[in-house]
């Protein structure tokens, strides 16, 4: 199986002027582009929700561009980490490309979860890439012997069911063999850092 690059639209409807997209399709890998409706939001709007309708117009549009090129955006439904855990298992994903999003808590809580999956030795690494108009956030996955190192994601805690725990229950994943990703009020940390430094916690997700 060939390895991919995944460009993930957010709020960036449009084929050009996307930094992101350009990157994406400089990186050599055959690139899937992806639109993901995160049903954690969708589930809380009206069913005639302007934006809502205003994303699936550009997505239409964007696609029956694309076709003249043989190709589409992938449109998916679903949480963000469990639509990626999916495509984990369907695709070997090399990078994924994205733009940044500038809103200071997002740019703080992708710092935090890709250092620490760089620590843990699940992805190579990340980097910005600097556009004149707009930054791409490139993360580079790891693999051994040609298989990833990433197995398994699943999100614990939800917008509608938040996941808590104190030391004493911060659960062990696979034994030890995985990592639980914990947000404290000293950071976002593994459990097992979280168990070192006496803290609890919400329950973001597993990975191993």
């Amino acid at each position: 199986m060939d390895k991919i690059s995944i460009f993930w639209f957010r709020r960036d409807l449009r084929l050009h002027d996307n930094v992101a997209l350009f990157n994406a399709l400089k990186s050599g890998e055959k690139v899937l582009p992806i639109f993901i409706f995160d049903t954690s939001i969708l589930d809380k709007l009206p069913k005639n929700d302007a934006r809502v309708s205003f994303i699936i117009k550009e997505l239409r549009s964007m696609n029956e561009h694309l076709k003249s090129f043989d190709a589409s955006i992938d449109i998916l439904h679903g949480k963000p980490i469990e639509v990626f855990e999916s495509l984990i298992k369907k695709y070997q994903i090399a990078s994924v490309f994205t733009n940044q999003d500038y809103e200071p808590y997002a740019i703080r809580r992708d710092q935090e979860i890709l250092e620490l999956l760089k620590a843990e030795g699940y992805i190579i690494g990340y980097k910005v890439v600097k556009g004149d108009v707009q930054d791409t956030l490139r993360v580079t996955l790891k693999y051994l012997n040609n298989e990833r190192v990433v197995k398994g994601l699943k999100r614990i805690s939800k917008p509608g069911l938040r996941v808590y725990a104190k030391t004493s229950e911060i659960p062990k994943v696979l034994n030890g063999l995985g990592i639980a990703v914990i947000s404290t009020s000293k950071g976002i940390m593994t459990d097992r850092e979280a168990r070192k430094q006496k803290t609890g916690g919400e329950i973001l997700a597993y990975i191993w």
